[in-house]
């Protein structure tokens, strides 16, 4: 199927791409709408990113309830009922507690969505159909260190391609700052952490299911925490963000990391740094003038400062 062109820019971060309404082997039904048999209609396809996902919008409640106890539950030896997902699909839990699903294909994906619900999976399925036949559209051959995230809202979905080599976010369109609600860049690399940025917000959002970290990630954050924690002892206008203190118990928590980067624990602490590093290179990068402007030399600072001591 032969996709048409970008139709048009909304005011918003979303750009807008009218989709057919079925999918590449016939119409799916759902029973979203209340009523069985209907023909699920797609909606359009939109371009987000990391930071426009509604992560932490959710408001939901639940409201604890009395419950049965049955004889011998949860003990090791009775297997509880599994939830089952299609071949290539796996269900992964946050440590801040979200759900998500990664599928491990050729076209490897993360969403939220949630997927054990047939309805939820068959809209799912769909838009993984209509990314695969723009990518052989526009001709995009993808490794397997790049990722889709995938956003169902109703019978529209939203979208982001990350790259695990790059660490940058991207899009199979063009798409200026202002229009995906990012701040103006001043030169491309400049830009090019603010594509960072969002790479490390995927990362510390989905953080289960990847194979590692490269031991550089970790030996690349101590040494700049490293070199923060020097500015502080050697300066008394250091730009970094976290104060003296807070570089050394970073710094402790960093070196102990280093034997668990195939953790996902770990790894979504780390790329919660990295994310924070890479708005203070933005900020730092994108100013016109000197990042410090009033360095003073180590032998003018008072010596108890200058080891650390509170004066």
């Amino acid at each position: 199927m032969i996709l048409p062109e970008l139709t048009s820019i909304t005011p918003s971060y979303i750009i807008v791409i009218e989709m057919s309404a079925h999918n590449l082997e016939g119409p799916l039904t759902t029973d979203s709408l209340g009523t069985k048999g209907l023909p699920f209609v797609p909606g359009s396809l939109h371009l987000t990113t990391s930071k426009h996902t509604g992560r932490y919008d959710a408001t939901a409640t639940v409201e604890p309830e009395n419950m049965r106890i049955e004889p011998g539950m949860f003990v090791s030896t009775k297997e509880p009922v599994p939830n089952y997902l299609p071949p290539q699909w796996s269900a992964h839990v946050h440590p801040e507690g979200q759900l998500y699903f990664y599928r491990h294909a050729e076209l490897r994906v993360v969403t939220e969505a949630y997927i054990y619900a047939p309805q939820i999976m068959e809209k799912v399925i769909h838009w993984v159909r209509e990314i695969e036949a723009l990518l052989l559209r526009k001709q995009v051959v993808l490794s397997d260190d790049i990722e889709l995230f995938l956003q169902i809202d109703d019978n529209d979905c939203a979208y982001y391609f990350i790259d695990h080599l790059s660490h940058t976010e991207f899009w199979l369109d063009a798409a200026d700052t202002e229009t995906l609600c990012l701040l103006p860049a001043v030169t491309p690399s400049h830009l090019r952490l603010a594509l960072q940025e969002l790479y490390w917000i995927h990362v510390e959002y989905f953080p289960m299911h990847t194979k590692g970290l490269a031991p550089s990630v970790i030996e690349e954050l101590i040494t700049i925490f490293s070199h923060a924690l020097a500015d502080h002892m050697t300066s008394r206008t250091s730009t970094f963000p976290y104060a003296e203190s807070d570089c050394a118990k970073f710094l402790k928590l960093l070196r102990g990391s280093r034997s668990q980067v195939r953790d996902g624990h770990t790894i979504c602490v780390i790329a919660r740094l990295w994310h924070l590093i890479t708005i203070d290179s933005q900020r730092t990068t994108g100013n016109n003038t000197p990042a410090s402007l009033e360095t003073k030399p180590f032998w003018l600072i008072p010596p108890k400062r200058a080891v650390g001591f509170k004066p």
